[in-house]
């Protein structure tokens, strides 16, 4: 019987030498300083549109206010009068508020346009440097696979080896007669058993 390979005896990682190697490593520097400024930013412009919203609230509520007043006072013309000037003040600077915070939309708008070239070129710097942090790594793996498929090479020519011309011969005059009747194990003439060596990877990483 054949040796029995194991993947234990193939492949072998050095775990210690990869651990400090990611405990080490930080990755994506740049992008995470321009996604650091842009929430500082969007931060502040959020705060500002809150307090406008809410300077919108409290003059609504105001309003409300007057316009109940009004309604006291409708037998009173110069209370009547103060409480609808109030209350056309208040209803000014409600449609001003509104203007501001429809034209906020736009600064968030403004925002984003800033800071996408930004992100463009910090990603476009991170993921060169994480290629390049990983570029050993990435030999060694196509290193070890070239290595692999080259040992396989070779194991299939010592089969071929073991397995003599005379044999192949009678093995394929029985099997492979299509006039022999189709019991037993004939009905899987074709199969892949019928095959003297077995299918392995052909896959060839460019070195």
């Amino acid at each position: 019987m054949a040796t029995k390979l194991t993947e234990e005896v193939l492949f072998t990682l050095n775990h210690k030498a990869f651990d400090k190697f990611c405990e080490s490593a930080e990755f994506y520097i740049e992008t995470k300083k321009v996604a650091e400024d842009y929430k500082k930013e969007k931060e502040a412009l959020s705060n500002r549109l809150e307090l406008f919203k809410k300077e919108r609230q409290d003059l609504q509520e105001q309003h409300i206010k007057k316009v109940t007043e009004m309604e006291a006072f409708k037998d009173n013309p110069t209370e009547y009068v103060y409480s609808k000037i109030e209350a056309d003040d208040i209803a000014s600077k409600v449609t001003a508020i509104d203007f501001i915070i429809s034209e906020m939309e736009n600064d968030f708008l403004e925002l984003k346009m800033k800071f996408f070239p930004l992100f463009q070129t910090a990603i476009t710097e991170d993921r060169s440097e994480v290629y390049t942090a990983f570029e050993t790594y990435n030999k060694a793996v196509e290193k070890v696979a070239n290595e692999m498929l080259e040992a396989v090479k070779e194991a299939q020519t010592q089969a071929r080896r073991d397995l003599p011309a005379d044999v192949q011969a009678s093995f394929n005059d029985v099997v492979h007669d299509s006039r022999l009747p189709e019991i037993n194990w004939g009905k899987y003439r074709g199969g892949h058993w019928t095959r003297f060596f077995p299918e392995v990877a052909t896959l060839k990483i460019s070195k």
